[in-house]
């Protein structure tokens, strides 16, 4: 029997009860969630593995690195009086455009490195020589080489060598 337009009596002396399973369906929504949030994540990285062709330039690529200088740190541990160290640096280039490497600053003369500007392809690598000349006395020593690029994301790279001459 209907008393209003908006109310409605029912003609059962008890209501019906619905059991609700609050705890299943909101466990099952997290690991929804969990699931998506995984997906999308090894979506992204799946996208810049392809993208940066290396799973170790993946995470500076997803910080808009366009450059990365690999290693960045080189311990040289002892080495003799007056002994030339000749290393490599490989540079990446992670971006969608050729990038240049314009120029550097060392923080020392006993430092030796290519001739700039280098020209670094989109998606391609290149590998630069860096030549120290160690101290005559013995000690520790650290030197730092900044990196000047035309990159958008940050034009100055920083490169440190270290290591003890006996």
């Amino acid at each position: 029997m209907q008393t209003s337009a908006d109310s409605v009596t029912i003609d059962s002396p008890q209501p019906e009860v619905v059991p609700v399973r609050m705890h299943s369906s909101r466990l099952s929504a997290a690991t929804q969630v969990v699931m998506i949030a995984m997906f999308m994540l090894a979506t992204l990285f799946g996208y810049g593995r392809w993208r940066t062709g290396s799973s170790d330039l993946v995470w500076p690529w997803l910080m808009d690195r366009q450059l990365v200088f690999s290693p960045a740190q080189f311990e040289l541990g002892n080495v003799s009086p007056n002994q030339l160290i000749e290393e490599q640096i490989r540079v990446s280039n992670v971006s969608s455009r050729q990038l240049s490497i314009i120029g550097s600053q060392k923080s020392c003369g006993c430092i030796g490195l290519d001739e700039f500007p280098i020209e670094i392809a989109a998606g391609e690598s290149q590998k630069l020589r860096i030549k120290i000349m160690a101290a005559k006395t013995a000690g520790k020593f650290e030197h730092h080489v900044k990196f000047f690029t035309n990159s958008s994301s940050g034009n100055v790279e920083v490169v440190t060598v270290a290591g003890i001459v006996d």
